[in-house]
């Protein structure tokens, strides 16, 4: 019984701590890069999906559902900077707030 219950515990923890590193993980993220396609209803929950192309060539994913960036904000070609550990991003040297 008492290893049932730890058990059921452990599992709260982890998925509890699990929910709140996925809600901060585009927060975490460094980027550099240019747009290089958006989708911004993408087939996962309606999330904009926005991939970049980084200076040496390879891609990277900015795909969240925290994302309050619009079409008026960001289009294909523009150079997107964000810190991380930052909510702001900088798009084409403009500073904007990006994240919720």
């Amino acid at each position: 019984m008492k290893s049932i219950r730890f058990l059921l515990v452990a599992t709260i923890v982890i998925g509890t701590l699990s929910g709140c590193y996925d809600y901060r993980d585009p927060e975490n993220q460094r980027l550099n890069a240019w747009v290089s396609s958006i989708d911004w209803k993408s087939k996962n929950h309606g999330m904009p999906l926005i991939m970049l192309k980084r200076q040496n060539g390879t891609e990277q994913r900015f795909h969240h559902s925290s994302i309050t960036l619009t079409s008026e904000n960001l289009k294909i070609g523009d150079l997107l900077v964000k810190e991380s550990g930052s909510k702001m991003c900088e798009i084409n040297g403009k500073k904007i707030r990006c994240l919720k």
